[in-house]
């Protein structure tokens, strides 16, 4: 019993250190994902703090369901991971790959301290999510939508504090020349790191279900609120 542990225990160990080699390039090629550098310490930091509250263990019954299970996710990983091979920017190759890990992962919990321990750890595996770049189908309107809303703004705030401004799309005209609005100036940094940072928070002290809800949502307004102030600034 306690070499299968040991075994289990070194395979989550193994596994999440061969998730975060395989995400680095999607990291390191953008930007806007540096951070996803961090997640990995602060998925381990809400993992020791739910470790310290682990409840008992929960008989296990690993059966041949559970092993056709684990064949089966890393089916999927392995193509998810020779895509990141071939290539390292492929946003939905990751999605597959994280997926397919964060499964595995649940069910190595499971073979550890039963159903018990999948449910008590579910959120510090879950937090990992974060960390991988959006699809860019999403993430593409989502930036065109807080563009334009940046550049309404910012144009309706400058002809109310007395400077003229004519908007383009999201090219703002002003008498000394023109302001662009573009992806850095929409405030998708500071929306994911907003996020990042709440729900981070909201379960670190443990707040109420209202607290938490109001924590993420106040996030969000502060994060666009600032980035909607900067532009008019410039303007």
């Amino acid at each position: 019993l306690s070499v299968r542990r040991s075994l289990v225990q070194f395979s989550l160990i193994a596994l999440w250190v061969y998730v975060v080699f395989r995400l680095a390039p999607l990291w390191h090629s953008n930007t806007d994902y540096g951070f996803g550098w961090y997640i990995p310490l602060l998925c381990l930091c809400l993992f020791w703090e739910r470790w310290k509250q682990r409840p008992a263990k929960s008989p296990a019954q690993p059966a041949a369901g559970t092993f056709l299970l684990i064949g089966l996710l890393a089916g999927v990983m392995m193509p998810g991971a020779l895509f990141l091979e071939v290539i390292p920017q492929w946003r939905f190759a990751g999605w597959i790959f994280t997926t397919a890990a964060i499964g595995l992962t649940f069910v190595l919990l499971y073979l550890l301290g039963g159903r018990n321990w999948s449910r008590h750890f579910a959120f510090p595996i879950l937090f990992f999510v974060i960390a991988v770049p959006w699809p860019t189908r999403i993430e593409r309107p989502l930036i065109e939508s807080l563009s334009q809303l940046n550049a309404i703004t910012s144009t309706a705030t400058a002809n109310a504090l007395g400077t003229p401004a004519v908007r383009h799309g999201v090219v703002i005209e002003t008498g000394a020349g023109l302001v662009g609005v573009d992806e850095a100036c929409s405030g998708i940094r500071s929306f994911q790191a907003s996020v990042m940072l709440a729900l981070f928070l909201r379960e670190l002290f443990g707040y109420t279900l209202a607290r938490r809800t109001a924590l993420l949502f106040g996030a969000i307004f502060l994060a666009l609120s600032c980035n909607v102030v900067r532009t008019p600034y410039l303007v």
